[in-house]
């Protein structure tokens, strides 16, 4: 499989197709609907545009890869595919907002530190950062673990499949000790706790279509691509309230 390096490169210069950017803004105004209807307030990051040093293109789609939340700090990570680095940029209104009313900032300043939202699943005391190829390196989970203290313990996880650019993409967590998770995805056996946790596991396909993807609202609420049909019935058979997208 191509990887996402290897696609940003083919796509530089090029335009989305406006038949896929508008099912995609679809799907977007779909799940900020939900959102508002859960009581969530949306921010959404400003546009940004390269500037004369910065490579071409913008890939600003993601908004959980530049900036991340680990308890109440707010953590400013580093994209890795260089391309996608000026997002982070989109976000600086809201940090400077959150900053002045007494939030906790920290950003990585090191040109060799990489750490992108998609890696980092929390289940504290432990935060869970994966490392692979395209995304978060250990260098940033070290440092993350260095802003967080001892109260915290930092856990890298290991991607065994070069092309699979973050942790989201085969492993989540969606309640106490419970996960989903594509185990091929990942270097084997899990680094503990995370060895001890149950997951429900779905296939490559459904790795593939980023089904390990959810957003879970509240201990009860998962959102799910419609696609997904088996695993959005076993999500029931546990009990969660599945809405489907």
């Amino acid at each position: 499989r191509a990887s996402a390096a290897i696609l940003y490169a083919l796509a530089k210069g090029r335009r989305v197709p406006a038949r896929i950017a508008r099912k995609y803004v679809a799907e977007l105004e779909s799940l900020r609907k939900v959102l508002l209807d859960h009581g969530v307030t949306v921010h959404r990051p400003v546009p940004v545009a390269p500037l004369a040093e910065e490579p071409a293109g913008v890939g600003q789609m993601f908004a959980r890869d530049p900036v991340m939340a680990v308890g109440s700090t707010l953590v400013v990570g580093q994209l890795q595919i260089e391309m996608r680095r000026k997002e982070r940029r989109g976000f600086d209104p809201l940090l400077d907002d959150l900053s002045l009313n007494g939030a906790r900032v920290v950003s990585v300043s090191s040109d060799d530190i990489f750490l992108e939202g998609g890696d980092v699943i929390i289940d504290l005391p432990y935060v869970y950062v994966g490392v692979g190829r395209y995304g978060s390196n250990i260098k940033g989970a070290e440092w993350l673990q260095s802003q967080l203290g001892t109260a915290v313990k930092v856990v890298p996880v290991p991607l065994a499949v070069s092309g699979i650019l973050h942790l989201d993409c085969c492993m989540t967590l969606i309640g106490p000790r419970l996960g989903i998770i594509h185990r091929e995805s990942l270097v084997n056996p899990l680094p503990p706790p995370l060895d001890a946790y149950e997951f429900i596991e779905v296939d490559g396909r459904t790795r593939h279509e980023l089904g390990t993807n959810v957003l879970v609202l509240d201990p009860e609420t998962i959102v799910v691509q419609s696609r997904h049909i088996q695993l959005q019935q076993k999500l029931r058979e546990r009990g969660f309230r599945v809405i489907s997208l």
